[in-house]
């Protein structure tokens, strides 16, 4: 019994090898057209896929460059095929950093032109989603590279560093698929556009798109995106700018270190009212005029009005976003939905309307952290450090004199 055990064993051994041995799907490099990213337009009866194609060049020296591929057809994946008869190779997209939708494409409906991306085994779902700005998504791709010579992935690079900016959100595949389901939750996707710098036009991510019901409903500028992200919670980052508000000379630059928001849903009196409270750390990188921060009263001063600057604009644009669009972008559902289950069933069928008509109150404080009062928190440290010396220093003395054995033992010993 246990020789046949062993033999079974060694047999099934010998197939693993035999049917696992190297890769199954193994394609050489030169056979494919490896996408970097693709900008999806539409007329009024074709989609037209422009795919941005790396392709490596030179001998000992290897480079990447990229080239724009343009195929047209009746659905996605039949434009994306229609590639082959263009390149004659197959375009290959499991290294896809971005994809860019038109207006058209958007106002049309998004999941239709995404479905074949988030099915497609092939595709990988970190891939970042971009709502073109420009006439077509495609002159996106068509612009003056900046550092890197294939646009997908310089784009790529600035909506991972955009935290730093918190000007844009950040949306990918898996991300979309997940919010496209949560009920009641409106989406938005980072915006890009064309700027003209010393003469080339650059692409650039700022601002964003909103999404309601699959369709597009809106824009929304730099400004606004950080307010938005400010609510939910997603400020990494950037800069906040005090001037004329403050009753300051000219502009200080706040940059952001820290940020804290809690949303807390209340029903009071059958009535549903949202408190937003926004904690942000700041440091002054910058003062263009004479103020002087040196003092407390000073910087207390820069605090209350940067405070309540941030405040006023937060409130301001949600009471925008409640009359112009009636549509929940800053995840407030989600946040009662998490708090009383039972109560969010029986409005979640018209959540619209009751998030249009639901009070929110806005609470935001700015704390200085650095710069100003670094220079107050320097002078104590040394006081704080002489007084101990000083202290240490009289201390031992006091002994010394006490204990006359201890001071003739060491004075031989000098």
């Amino acid at each position: 019994m246990k020789k046949l055990k062993s033999v079974v064993m060694t047999i099934i051994i010998f197939l693993n090898l035999f049917f696992t041995a190297g890769c199954w799907n193994y394609r050489e490099v030169d056979e494919l057209a490896i996408v970097a990213g693709a900008a999806i337009d539409k007329d009024s009866e074709q989609y037209n896929i422009t795919a941005e194609v790396v392709e490596s060049v030179g001998d000992n020296d290897t480079k990447s460059k990229s080239k724009l591929i343009s195929v047209k057809g009746k659905t996605i994946l039949d434009a994306i095929r229609n590639g082959i008869s263009v390149t004659g190779k197959k375009l290959y997209w499991s290294h896809c950093k971005i994809v860019i939708l038109s207006k058209e494409v958007a106002e049309e409906g998004i999941t239709k032109a995404l479905d074949v991306y988030i099915r497609d085994a092939e595709i990988r779902n970190d891939v970042n989603i971009l709502y073109s700005q420009q006439d077509t998504a495609k002159e996106i791709l068509e612009g003056h590279e900046t550092t890197e010579s294939i646009k997908s992935f310089a784009l790529d690079k600035i909506l991972q560093n955009e935290s730093r900016l918190s000007k844009a959100p950040k949306m990918d595949l898996l991300d979309y698929s997940i919010e496209l389901q949560t009920k009641g939750t409106s989406t938005v996707i980072p915006a890009v556009h064309l700027e003209n710098i010393e003469g080339n036009l650059i692409p650039r991510v700022a601002g964003a798109a909103i999404i309601r019901n699959d369709k597009l409903a809106g824009e929304l500028d730099g400004e606004e995106t950080k307010d938005l992200l400010f609510i939910r919670d997603e400020v990494k980052g950037g800069v906040l700018v005090s001037h004329e508000d403050a009753g300051l000379s000219a502009p200080i630059s706040l940059e952001i270190l820290r940020s804290r928001t809690k949303v807390k849903p209340i029903v009071e009196t059958g009535k549903l009212k949202f408190k937003v409270d926004i904690q942000a750390t700041v440091g002054i990188d910058e003062v263009g005029g004479y103020e002087n921060f040196s003092n407390e009263r000073a910087v207390i001063r820069l605090e209350d009005s940067a405070s309540k600057a941030t405040q006023k604009k937060i409130e301001t644009f949600i009471k925008k976003i409640q009359s112009e669009y009636g549509t929940d972008i800053f995840k407030f559902g989600e946040k009662f939905m998490e708090r009383d289950v039972k109560k969010w069933k029986r409005v979640a069928d018209k959540w619209e309307e009751v998030f249009r008509n639901s009070e929110v109150e806005v609470d935001a404080k700015v704390h200085i952290k650095n710069s100003a009062l670094l220079y107050k928190t320097v002078k104590k440290r040394w006081v704080k450090n002489l007084i101990v010396f000083i202290i240490a220093g009289y201390t031992f003395l006091i002994i010394f004199n006490c204990f006359p054995l201890y001071k003739k033992k060491l004075c031989l010993t000098i």
